[in-house]
């Protein structure tokens, strides 16, 4: 009798932390990598992205690679990227437009390559002396694309 209450024991040990390791799992969240890279495939190392209600923007690494599985929003709360949910990037580097995506975070193998086009070189130089016609070429200059859902995904 005494045998079988041991056995009880430790079954019920075995299964509350299966659960805690289930809830530890689903609170860290998803990693997803971002590589941003130019129309020639290369990494873009000066890239960044960001996540809109999060803090900052994040700087990708060398091989133009950002991974992360959780941010923290304006309020300092987590932001948990979660399995069937859609989050918003927006990746930019200097001298390429800039691009904003949806994604659907799966369960696992969330690998997005992004592909930034590099903008065109101005028709005209700029002039400090142009006043506010200054500020409408340079927006002109730096216009970023929508580019919703039009993503390669590798697999």
């Amino acid at each position: 009798m005494m045998r079988l209450g041991r056995e009880l024991v430790v079954v019920g040990l075995a299964v509350s932390l299966g659960l805690g390791a289930i809830a530890a799992d689903k609170k860290k969240g998803r990693p997803v990598t971002i590589r941003v890279v130019d129309q020639e495939g290369q990494a873009l190392p000066n890239a960044t992205v960001r996540v809109p209600g999060t803090e900052g923007k994040r700087l990708v690494n060398r091989n133009g690679e950002w991974t992360e599985s959780m941010l923290y929003t304006h309020e300092g709360d987590e932001f948990v990227f979660q399995k069937n949910e859609f989050v918003e990037f927006h990746i930019a580097a200097p001298e390429f437009h800039a691009r904003s995506i949806r994604y659907r975070v799966r369960g696992r193998m969330n690998y997005v390559q992004v592909v930034l086009k590099p903008m065109p070189p101005p028709t005209a130089p700029l002039a400090e002396d142009e006043g506010d016609d200054l500020m409408i070429r340079w927006f002109q200059r730096t216009e970023a694309e929508e580019a919703e859902g039009d993503v390669e995904v590798k697999k």
